[in-house]
């Protein structure tokens, strides 16, 4: 069972997120704060982080790049939020698996995060960053 970080501020969000990852198979452990969602990631190593930019306390790209500087290839799914293009883009250079906007169906969150997975696993299949 593969073990998913979800950082979101919203506590709603992540309880019905953390039960439909459940019934897909998978763990999910929840974070609302950058500082709660690092510690949850250098403990428990998870194989996905479901990451919402918009974070309580540090900043969501803040988490995103440290977890970059610890697992380039961990795959990172920015979920919800209504981040700026310019946050979006700096997230996308830092390697995000996929940018998902708020309001979007949970099998449509479940198909980000199984190819995210995948792709982790089959990183030959993978499609290579944009040159900028």
């Amino acid at each position: 069972m593969a073990l998913i970080l979800i950082a979101h501020a919203d506590r709603k969000f992540s309880d019905i997120i953390q039960r439909v990852l459940h019934s897909y198979g998978f763990e999910g452990v929840t974070a609302r704060t950058g500082e709660e969602a690092l510690q949850f990631f250098h403990e428990q190593s998870p194989a996905l982080v479901l990451l919402d930019l918009g974070l309580l306390g540090k900043p969501g790209l803040e988490v995103l790049t440290e977890i970059r500087s610890r697992a380039p290839h961990l795959p990172v799914v920015i979920c919800g939020g209504e981040q700026s293009l310019a946050v979006e883009d700096r997230a996308r250079q830092l390697g995000v698996s996929d940018v998902l906007r708020r309001g979007l169906r949970m099998d449509i969150i479940m198909q980000a995060v199984q190819t995210a997975l995948s792709l982790a696993s089959h990183p030959s299949h993978s499609v290579p960053p944009l040159a900028m």
